[in-house]
């Protein structure tokens, strides 16, 4: 698990720390909606690593019998919408048909 979750940690700190890096080293020629798209970038690459952080946690209490789950009924539709939109994948079409699904 320390693996993948390494694995997963790597790829949003890479980003943050890359459009970090690029503020600091040419903000001067950086016009106001490329400093807005490198914060944006930042800002959705430090959600995911909050998002897995939690996961980790979530994860702990389960094992640990700390955490109980409740599964529950949600729209398929939604559900999808929040994790393309997680993964910044606007650009991507999703087609979803169906119901609600538990989970």
């Amino acid at each position: 698990m320390l693996r993948i979750v390494s694995h997963d940690l790597r790829g949003p700190l890479g980003t943050i720390v890359g459009s970090a890096d690029t503020l600091l080293q040419r903000l001067p020629q950086l016009s106001p909606a490329a400093v807005r798209d490198l914060v944006r970038t930042q800002q959705r690459q430090a959600q995911k690593l909050l998002d897995l952080v939690d996961d980790v946690l979530a994860t702990e209490r389960v094992a640990a019998g700390k955490l109980s789950l409740h599964p529950h009924q949600v729209e398929l539709r939604t559900l999808v919408d929040n994790v393309v939109g997680t993964f910044g994948a606007d650009s991507q079409r999703v087609s979803v048909t169906g119901g609600p699904v538990t989970v």
